[in-house]
């Protein structure tokens, strides 16, 4: 049989142009990660000649993670997960003790990367539920882009006389297998159930590939480097100065030092060159720049500066309402990823004897707003006189170490205490003084 040569050289066009998107994406990745890690020294310093970088601190300024962290909010404060019922919301919750820290991770590499790969396992050893979050690995997708194949490297020893070659392992819908850098196979299971993995996205595009995460925070990031980098040469050779001298033949030398007296020969002349201060410059510049990369990112200027006066929760909140607003459409992204998570979760917890319902319930609660005394006042009134809370919801607010039964019993015993349980008056301005027992009068 005469081999089809056009059709071998389109399949090996098509893996060339694969490895090469796959190539990119991870530079790019690698790339964030540095900037969200403050490891950015030799991306700083290409852009400086060595011979002053000899001189000079690197500047290092990591507004990448201040911003990425910041901007994550869905899980700032820990998701409440439950059920209909008690004894499965106590069962399931019992097996995810690290969900929140591994889902707060999960949702700023993210907002950084654009997408993550998680991977939820049972951890023999401790017998929970666990997540992997993957940073670096390689997705397959069927026609209709759903992900049917993943390859990601395994974690090498940490042990640094280690030899160990790189492995990788390759998951289908079959289950898995180990391979070697050069593919060869060292290790196979068969598993059955749902793909157990998932991927969180902060917008998923047409092809996996057509994205480029979080490039303005890098850029700009980098700038910001390069400003500090050149202010610290500013202020150093302001500091110093420049030391020359005229008049010395080529055979001559002086030794010069804060701790030397030179001692030049006849005809010789020295003295100290100061550049011009462009402290005030630079530093404006700097201020400018972060200012743009916070409004990018939805967040007010005074994230920049901070604010100089102490301001109510009110004023907070409205500077704040373009980064609520975003928060909105993000709850419902990771409602779904939520949901993906948990139908791994329940088929993994099915083989080990747990048995949950089919539908997870997730409240993601808000963050927490820092009111004033009289705007707490002022909520807590409203929200009591409308029954959305409860007095003992504010003791346990204000002492987050009692329960429910031991904030009963504070507020009887601080009511009973004066002689007699108030009760609030039809007209009284404050629910909450009547409750607990203040007389403004």
């Amino acid at each position: 049989m005469i081999p089809n040569i056009a059709e071998s050289a389109v399949k090996l066009s098509r893996l060339a142009a694969n490895e090469l998107e796959y190539k990119q994406f991870m530079k790019r990745r690698h790339n964030r990660l540095l900037y969200y890690n403050a490891e950015t020294d030799d991306l700083t310093k290409r852009w400086f000649a060595e011979n002053l970088l000899k001189n000079v601190p690197i500047g290092n300024i990591n507004i990448t993670k201040r911003v990425i962290d910041r901007t994550s909010e869905v899980y700032m404060v820990e998701a409440k997960r439950f059920f209909d019922a008690d004894p499965p919301t106590v069962r399931y919750n019992e097996h995810i003790p690290k969900k929140h820290e591994r889902m707060q991770r999960i949702e700023r590499m993210t907002n950084l990367l654009d997408v993550v790969a998680i991977h939820p396992f049972w951890n023999d050893k401790t017998k929970i539920i666990d997540h992997s979050i993957l940073i670096e690995f390689q997705p397959w997708f069927d026609k209709y882009g759903d992900m049917i194949g993943i390859r990601y490297p395994l974690a090498q020893s940490t042990n640094t006389d280690s030899t160990d070659e790189q492995t990788f392992v390759e998951w289908d819908l079959n289950g898995w297998r180990i391979i070697d850098a050069n593919g060869i196979q060292k290790q196979t299971e068969s598993v059955t159930g749902p793909f157990p993995f998932v991927l969180a996205w902060t917008e998923q595009p047409q092809h996996f590939y057509n994205h480029n995460p979080t490039e303005d925070l890098a850029q700009g990031n980098l700038c910001i480097n390069f400003y500090q980098t050149a202010l610290n040469a500013n202020v150093g050779y302001q500091s110093f100065g420049q030391p020359y001298v005229t008049g010395l033949q080529a055979d001559q030398e002086i030794e010069w030092g804060i701790d030397k007296v030179p001692a030049l020969p006849e005809g010789a002349a020295a003295g100290i060159l100061s550049p011009p201060s462009t402290v005030s410059d630079v530093t404006k510049a700097q201020s400018q720049l972060y200012k743009h990369i916070a409004r990018a990112y939805h967040l007010p200027e005074d994230f920049v500066e901070g604010s100089a006066q102490a301001e109510s929760g009110v004023a907070i909140k409205l500077r704040n309402q373009e980064l609520q607003n975003e928060r909105v459409g993000d709850v419902a992204r990771w409602k779904n990823v939520e949901a993906e998570v948990y139908a791994i979760e329940r088929d993994i917890l099915s083989r080990v004897g747990v048995s949950l319902p089919d539908t997870l319930m997730v409240d993601f609660s808000e963050s927490v707003e820092f009111l004033s005394p009289q705007e707490q006042r002022e909520q807590d009134d409203w929200n009591l006189s409308h029954n959305l809370i409860t007095p003992v919801d504010i003791a346990m607010r204000n002492n987050p170490d009692l329960d429910e039964k031991q904030a009963e019993e504070l507020i009887t015993n601080n009511a009973t205490s004066a002689g007699v349980i108030k009760k609030a008056e039809n007209g009284r301005s404050t629910i909450v003084d009547d409750i607990l027992g203040i007389d403004n009068g």
